[in-house]
């Protein structure tokens, strides 16, 4: 058994612990989102709460979707996408729009976010926080903070204020465990 410490939380960490996470929540156009911190992806996606795919209601539920027909301000269609794969071999492909992201009180304009329409097996949408190269300057938070001369550099850190959820997978079932 292995304990690990995020935040200002401890998750033990054996075979049955599959994921610990934090949430961040912000405006994107206008609209209030709560996403999983990920530190080791660097770009947003959320859900289309206008999709039609039933099984979309579960993300849509957790504060996780949005309506890109109704933010203000209005979201730009970019008209680009790509695959974004996780170690878990979940696959999502989001449309990226472009519209003002808030953040701890910050406005960030020009700011590209993906929306996907089909569940990807999370229960909550992604905001990825890694400074990677090979993607839009503009989906990425460090780089845009930067060039908006938010922050000097590229690089910043965070604390949690917490709780960090922790899934434990039994041969049963999964169970939650909230600020463990």
């Amino acid at each position: 058994m292995q304990r690990s410490l995020v935040g200002s939380e401890m998750c033990i960490r054996d075979s049955n612990i599959y994921q610990a996470f934090s949430l961040i929540s912000f405006e994107v156009g206008g609209e209030s989102v709560s996403s999983i911190v990920d530190t080791g992806s660097s770009v947003l996606w959320v859900g289309n709460s206008t999709s039609t795919i039933s099984n979309m209601e579960y993300l849509c539920e957790n504060s996780a979707c949005v309506d890109v027909t109704t933010m203000s301000p209005a979201a730009t269609d970019m008209d680009y996408s790509y695959p974004i794969a996780y170690a878990q071999g979940v696959t999502v492909n989001p449309e990226f729009y472009e519209s003002t992201l808030t953040i701890a009180g910050v406005d960030v304009s020009d700011f590209n976010f993906g929306v996907v329409d089909a569940y990807p097996e999370f229960n909550r949408s992604v905001f990825g926080l890694r400074n990677m190269v090979g993607y839009s300057d503009k989906s990425n938070l460090i780089k845009t903070l930067k060039s908006q001369d938010f922050i000097s550099s590229e690089a910043f850190s965070m604390s949690y204020a917490g709780p960090i959820t922790c899934l434990l997978y039994t041969s049963d079932a999964a169970d939650e465990l909230d600020g463990v």
